[in-house]
């Protein structure tokens, strides 16, 4: 009874109540951690000492710590002044003020983890409340307590009010409510001026250049957008560029990863040459000697890029541009994103309370559960009002289309499949879109420009003809089919990164992993003026690539051409100056590291970053995370490196070592397995791995295989 008795027992049973609560979240993801093997790997990873030394990270971890005491020191002090109010017009005692304000916590706890489970679906805390057999909670539950508990703290809220008005009135208490009605009013303003501050201006550059605006999509497959496949779920505004732009419908990126595929887009090089070898490299080791921004900023263009996911894209100031819009970048965003994940805190971080307490997570497509599309959209709204008064070069990269494929309350059902997810985010990229042309109109950017719309690379998602061989298209002894990755029967893998799925040789997952599975690496391309003509809208079938990108877009502009490129200019195919195609083209394609976690449907975030934190380092200067270099000089050599001529693509799969089972024993042995190459005509589908085979000596197999080892060098283990 001392307890309850005491002055200020109130408060101290609020925040006992709110640091149990806390704790025990905290315990939960610390043994889901456990559970992973992640706390092990973090403990173990070299990375750890580099993160106790880095000032950047240690802010940032402070920052946050700190954010997240004033998220419950306020649902403290709401709950606390919502019993008070309640308590003051009923008269209570102060014992009976503090069951009532215990009564209130409660009621305000279960709501903020009932609505985190419906707008959070995938939120940790989300999940448990549907894992049987001690919690195995259905929707039509789950709104019920919803609506419950709502109802209850609307009327407490709505009493409250009333309460303070006659407060003021009665002249009781002035100064305690005049607190509460300064604080509502800083959170009105705070939205009022998040409002305000993107409103649009008018563009009053008089320059003569037109603006070129690059919009990216990230991972969109063209055989997903109802443009090209009207079977699939309709892409309206997708669909409505196409049909109006000189659109390429065998465009490819030349390695399936998001920063390899951007730099060269903005480099007009392949990766083995700006050295833009996967995501996360050393920005210091790139060659941005020449890039599209620096060319056209020179050229007295602004320059501007924008992007609501940094982890593993670290496209900065470097490459030319003279401002970027995102979330903030480096192991902040790695590590401190990716660990909050509290169920009050995930409903908070979408506000715009959240963008001041949570910036790592705010707008971050990265920390999927708290990421909402319209704050990105805010950004860029806000970015573009803020620009110069010269011809703008923009580049914007959506990344709601790539995996997870969910997003802050998408209204998915949590057992939904990755695929039908990864056609629900199609749309929602679609919508975005839409809405970024809008902005694009409103701030008068459309009226004399050049546009781009493109996916900066495709995906495999395990359906069957993601990659381009089939077992009846085989030409020669069926045994040496087993050569490729694949499952071939349950729980008997010939060969697969994963053995936790079977599929066949014609199936891959996954981004950048498998150079046979040309899904990875086909993407959308269309260009289109507004305000004046480059020609009539079509459709080209020639097979091109996204390093002509650069070199089209400085021949529109009637710039000078980059001194060193690997693209070509598409401008005579977009003018119709010529009627034929451009020169035969040779199309060099790689793949990136990759490992069997992520080749799968459902990927563990926590196993991913377990197998890889060690390859990680920290960069002191700018808290940007990129792979060791010798890690990656040792995962260059263990690419699959691919090359289109014509109708024909070559594989080769470098030397490595799998893991075979034993049907009798039911061991997994390890083997070494020798580079192989693999020959496709994508014309007919017939394939074969025997390269002195009928099938082989009738195409140039062996000039194809001259121009890869010219190509990539040493890196060819053949």
């Amino acid at each position: 009874m001392t307890l309850i008795t005491h002055k200020n027992n109130l408060v101290r049973l609020l925040i006992l109540l709110t640091v149990i609560s806390f704790l025990g979240e905290i315990f939960l993801l610390w043994i889901n951690s456990l559970t992973t093997d992640l706390i092990d790997s973090l403990v173990s990873a070299s990375i750890t000492n580099q993160l106790l030394h880095n000032k950047m990270f240690m802010f940032g971890l402070m920052r946050f710590v700190s954010s997240q005491v004033i998220v419950h020191a306020l649902f403290i002090l709401s709950i606390w002044y919502l019993t008070v109010s309640l308590s003051e017009r009923l008269k209570l005692s102060e014992t009976h003020t503090c069951y009532l304000g215990v009564l209130l916590w409660f009621v305000s706890y279960l709501f903020v983890f009932v609505t985190n489970d419906l707008y959070s679906t995938h939120s940790f805390f989300a999940t448990l409340l549907h894992q049987p057999p001690a919690w195995d909670i259905t929707e039509t539950q789950l709104h019920s307590i919803f609506k419950i508990t709502g109802c209850c703290l609307i009327a407490v809220t709505s009493f409250s009010i009333i309460n303070l008005f006659l407060s003021f009135y009665h002249k009781k208490n002035v100064f305690r409510h005049s607190m509460v009605l300064v604080f509502l009013f800083s959170l009105l303003g705070l939205s009022l001026w998040e409002k305000n501050s993107a409103t649009p201006s008018e563009n009053t550059s008089l320059a003569t250049q037109p603006n070129i605006i690059i919009i990216g999509l990230d991972a969109v497959r063209p055989d997903f957008v109802s443009f090209y496949d009207k079977n699939k779920p309709a892409t309206p505004n997708i669909d409505q560029f196409l049909e109006s732009s000189t659109s390429f419908s065998n465009a490819y990126a030349t390695l399936a990863r998001t920063f390899p595929s951007w730099a060269s887009i903005l480099t007009g090089k392949y990766p083995i040459h700006n050295h833009a070898r996967g995501n996360n490299t050393d920005l210091e080791t790139l060659d941005l000697q020449e890039t599209l921004p620096k060319i056209l900023n020179k050229a007295g263009y602004q320059t501007i890029y924008g992007t609501d996911d940094t982890r593993f894209n670290n496209t900065n100031e470097l490459f030319g541009f003279d401002r970027v819009i995102t979330p903030p970048m480096g192991v902040n965003d790695f590590l401190i994103g990716t660990v909050n994940d509290f169920p009050l805190s995930n409903l908070i971080v979408p506000t715009s309370l959240g963008k001041l307490l949570f910036p790592y997570n705010y707008a971050n497509h990265g920390t999927a559960i708290t990421y909402d599309p319209k704050n990105f959209m805010q950004l860029l709204s806000e970015g573009l009002h803020q620009r110069d008064q010269k011809p703008l070069f923009l580049a914007v990269h959506f990344t709601i289309s790539h995996w997870p494929f969910y997003w802050f309350h998408d209204k998915q059902a949590a057992d939904t499949s990755d695929l039908k997810r990864y056609q629900r985010s199609i749309i929602a990229a679609d919508d975005e879109l839409k809405k970024f042309l809008n902005i694009l109109q409103e701030n008068k950017l459309l009226d004399h420009s050049i546009v781009v719309l493109l996916s900066d690379h495709g995906t495999s998602l395990g359906l069957p003809g993601d990659r381009v061989t089939q077992s009846t298209k085989y030409q020669g002894h069926s045994e040496n089919i087993k050569l490729l990755p694949f499952t071939k029967y349950a729980g008997t893998p010939e060969f697969s990164l994963d053995f936790q799925h079977d599929y066949g040789v014609d199936t891959s997952y996954g981004y950048g992993g498998d150079v046979l599975s040309l899904n990875q690496f086909h993407t959308i391309l269309a260009i289109k003026s507004y305000g004046f003509s480059l020609g009539k809208p079509s459709v080209i079938h020639q097979p091109v690539s996204l390093t002509d990108l650069s070199s089209t877009l400085l021949s529109l502009t009637h710039l000078d051409p980059m001194l060193h490129t690997d693209g070509e200019s598409l401008t005579p195919l977009i003018t119709h100056a010529t009627t034929s195609s451009l020169t035969s083209r040779d199309l060099f394609f790689e793949t990136s590291f990759t490992l069997g976690e992520i080749e799968k449907e459902n990927i563990n975030v926590s196993k991913v970053l377990e197998k890889t934190i060690q390859l990680y380092q920290i960069n002191p200067k700018n808290g940007l995370i990129y792979v060791r270099h010798a890690a990656e000089t040792r995962m260059n050599k263990e690419k699959q490196q691919g090359l289109l001529m014509g109708p024909w693509f070559l594989a080769h799969y470098p030397p490595s070592e799998r893991e075979s089972m034993d049907n009798k024993t039911r061991q997994l042995h390890t083997f070494y397995q020798p580079g192989f190459l693999v020959l496709v005509n994508l014309q007919t589908g017939e394939w074969t791995t025997e390269m002195n085979s009928a099938f082989a000596k009738k195409a140039p197999s062996m000039l194809m295989l001259s121009k890869m080892k010219a190509f990539f060098g040493d890196e060819l283990l053949y």
